[in-house]
């Protein structure tokens, strides 16, 4: 039964911003499809589903998923594990005065941020992977960490100022190599995360001052007047992809290429109170919170559609997966469009598109059996709306996330399980 394919068939086309999406009934024979799976699969003669690999963990414990490595924090002790065959490669102990809130692996050295005091500062320790010997330790934020440079980049909060400032400091010793202070009227963004650790900074500032940097030398590479912005009225600042999106009150919205910020293209769709998608595949796509979608063209920035219908979309291989604003309780959580015109082409039925640490070539999803812990996961494939049932997990609540081939899971004990994808 393993690898088992289920149509999920196609939904009627309907415009963008129009009546809400038709009622998909073959979508709902797929989702009936899936529950008969389920009360089949334990008697079919057939390739078993593979097992998981079952790691101990307490309710309190935290996990932290970087690339091909899962981390389990607990009790001051940080367990590393590879994806996807779940093998302990070290335990490494790190003491903090609060909760850890991210782990990262940058070549032998495990950089950990944790939160310092009630008001939710944060502080960042370096600790060399499978040992307890600290390299050093700062009352400063985790942003990023790269072995191959030798650099972690941590956001030191805010200044006497009130503004955020940004330091590059040596992986091994702590020593700071470079920092740049966010200006008072203005706007810092890093864009290009290579290796867990971004490429390039922007800064924007009130007068129109635009900048780049280096983020690994903290070298300036380009600037350039723009428009004035008002960081107190509707300015946009995003970085997507190559671009630098900015505008202001005035002005317009206008697009430049990094690092040269080479202006690209300037438009006058209201982008006010939205937040960018870094990546929407072959669109850009702006969100307002419960106002919905504005996706535009990448090669001109002209407005293709819009719609109050989606909260969220990502791209799935020549389409997009979106999530809808308000879903009644039986409507598909997951629906694909057309990326261009916005159209509705089917959905998955009653999967769920599965968290992942990073853009994935693979769209991996989830189907909750009714009244029990119990899920299936597969691929689930935009083209012919279809998905692929990969396996099946017991004793597992829905909490999932995938990277490196696996799919990784809470259990209904605490306990994480780790299923392999390929």
């Amino acid at each position: 039964m393993a690898n088992t394919m289920i149509d999920l068939g196609e939904a009627s086309a309907v415009p963008a911003t129009e009546a809400g999406p038709p009622v998909p009934w073959r979508a709902l024979l797929g989702t009936l499809s899936v529950l008969l799976l389920a009360l089949t699969a334990g008697s079919a003669v057939s390739t078993p589903f593979p097992a998981a690999t079952v790691i101990p963990a307490r309710l309190a414990d935290s996990t932290f998923i970087d690339g091909d490595r899962l981390f389990l924090v607990t009790r001051g002790l940080i367990k590393t594990y590879s994806l996807p065959d779940g093998h302990l490669l070290s335990r490494t102990t790190v003491a903090v005065t609060g909760s850890v809130s991210n782990v990262l692996e940058a070549g032998d050295t495990l950089v950990v941020s944790y939160q310092i005091d009630q008001d939710g500062d944060q502080g960042t320790v370096a600790v060399v992977a499978g040992t307890d010997r600290v390299l050093w330790r700062r009352l400063d934020g985790l942003a990023g960490a790269s072995g191959r440079a030798g650099v972690a980049l941590l956001s030191t909060g805010y200044g006497a100022r009130n503004q955020a400032v940004w330091q590059a400091v040596d992986l091994h010793t702590g020593a700071l190599r470079w920092s740049t202070t966010q200006p008072a009227d203005g706007y810092t963004m890093v864009t290009g995360p290579i290796d867990e650790y971004p490429q390039w900074f922007v800064t924007v500032q009130a007068d129109g001052r635009i900048e780049t940097r280096d983020a690994l030398t903290g070298r300036i590479t380009a600037t350039r007047h723009g428009p004035p912005i008002d960081p107190h009225a509707n300015s946009i600042v995003w970085p997507v992809g190559d671009l630098a999106i900015i505008g202001g009150p005035s002005g317009g919205v206008t697009a430049y290429r990094l690092p040269g910020l080479t202006p690209v293209w300037n438009t006058r769709v209201d982008l006010s109170q939205t937040w960018m998608q870094t990546d929407c595949g072959l669109v850009l796509c702006a969100f307002r919170p419960q106002q919905g979608i504005v996706v535009l063209d990448p090669a001109d920035g002209r407005l293709l559609w819009e719609s109050r219908r989606w909260a969220y979309a990502e791209p799935a291989g020549p389409y997009l997966v979106a999530a809808m604003l308000n879903r009644d309780g039986d409507a598909p959580a997951y629906w694909v469009l057309e990326p261009r015109t916005g159209r509705v082409l089917g959905t998955f039925g009653g999967w769920d598109v599965v968290a992942s640490d990073s853009v994935q070539p693979t769209l991996y999803g989830i189907h909750l059996v009714p009244g029990q812990n119990t899920i299936f996961y597969g691929a689930l494939d935009p083209v012919r709306r279809s998905a692929t049932i990969l396996g099946r997990a017991e004793a597992v609540n829905g909490n999932c996330q995938t990277s490196a081939d696996a799919l990784v899971c809470r259990r209904a004990d605490a306990s994480v399980g780790i299923w392999q994808l390929r």
